[in-house]
């Protein structure tokens, strides 16, 4: 819950205050109160906001789901539904990051600055954790999908006895 107050937060702040400011008087060209980053760079202006909206409205839906007080059927459920609503949340500020990086950045300096690193080493990164976590989700999914199938599947010999000790400890 603080996570996801927290991203909406920062999204809202993004959104009213976007990277490079606002224009502060009108002109020909634009308007005062307008973003400077659209006139400058549209196209990253526009996924910018995109990127933005979808934090916000992600994490809106995860505080409405965690304050809604829906009887939920179970737990577990519920809680692969958050996961990934989570993760879009998180990915779409970590985008709007690296754009609001990019953005404010003098352009002559971005191919040694730290928004070359975002744009191709955190790419990267980003990629490889989230892959991980989805592998690893996945996996977790079907193993309980399948225990409550009432299959049984095979598993390592210490987590065997992790299991045992477990449940003997329970059962005294």
């Amino acid at each position: 819950m603080v996570v996801a107050v927290l991203i909406a937060t920062m999204a809202f702040q993004a959104g009213m205050s976007p990277a490079g400011g606002v224009w502060q008087e009108d002109s020909d060209a634009h308007r005062a109160g307008e973003a400077v980053m659209s006139r400058n760079h549209p196209k990253a202006y526009d996924s910018f906001v995109r990127f933005n909206v979808i934090a916000f409205l992600s994490s809106l839906t995860s505080i409405l789901l965690l304050i809604s007080g829906l009887p939920l059927i179970r737990r577990r459920l519920f809680m692969w539904i958050l996961v990934p609503i989570m993760w879009l949340t998180v990915t779409s500020i970590a985008v709007t990051y690296a754009i609001s990086i990019v953005m404010v950045t003098p352009e002559k300096q971005r191919r040694y600055s730290s928004s070359h690193v975002i744009e191709i080493h955190g790419l990267a990164i980003w990629s490889g954790g989230m892959g991980v976590l989805l592998v690893g989700s996945t996996i977790q999914f079907i193993d309980w999908w399948l225990k409550n199938k009432g299959i049984i599947v095979l598993r390592p010999g210490w987590f065997r006895d992790l299991v045992r000790e477990r449940v003997g400890r329970e059962s005294v």
